[in-house]
């Protein structure tokens, strides 16, 4: 945690500090989308992230490779994504939970010990669905995108 979480948090404060617009006596936060070439880079990135890393997990022995590295490489991507404030963050934060949910729910059946696991991934799904709608909804007022969902 110290390695990734603590850096990541802190440049996401400065860069979404520094991305601030003030709007009256308000400030606001400009949230992006990916265009094609973003995708392809993003998927293309992800992919050889995903390589190395399972290299790496494979020279640590974990029981579990695939989905620590799985699981790993998605958290990642999602903070670099929300840190740079592109709405697809909130997407892959999800998808993470749902790999996590998979192996604590895995865990579980081993020992029933783990089930707070499953219960706090349960919750953690759950408001992570609900910001998925906040940035949405934030995205479309900053771009009054119409009913077809078009700009």
């Amino acid at each position: 945690a110290l390695i990734t979480t603590v850096p990541t948090s802190i440049v996401s404060f400065v860069f979404w500090s520094k991305n601030q617009k003030s709007s009256g006596d308000k400030k606001k936060i400009t949230v992006r989308r990916l265009n094609t070439k973003g995708w392809v880079i993003l998927l293309v990135s992800f992919a050889a992230f995903w390589t190395v890393g399972l290299f790496v997990f494979k020279q640590m022995n974990t029981n579990r490779v695939l989905l620590d590295n799985t699981i790993f490489a998605l958290g990642m991507f999602a903070t670099l994504l929300s840190m740079l404030r592109y709405v697809e963050s909130s997407f892959i934060f999800p998808i993470s939970t749902v790999v996590n949910l998979v192996m604590w729910i895995g865990l579980t059946m081993d020992n029933l010990a783990n089930i707070t696991y499953v219960i706090s991934f349960l919750y953690t799904l759950y408001r992570l669905l609900q910001s998925i709608f906040n940035w949405i909804q934030t995205y479309k007022k900053q771009n009054k995108i119409d009913s077809r969902g078009e700009l």
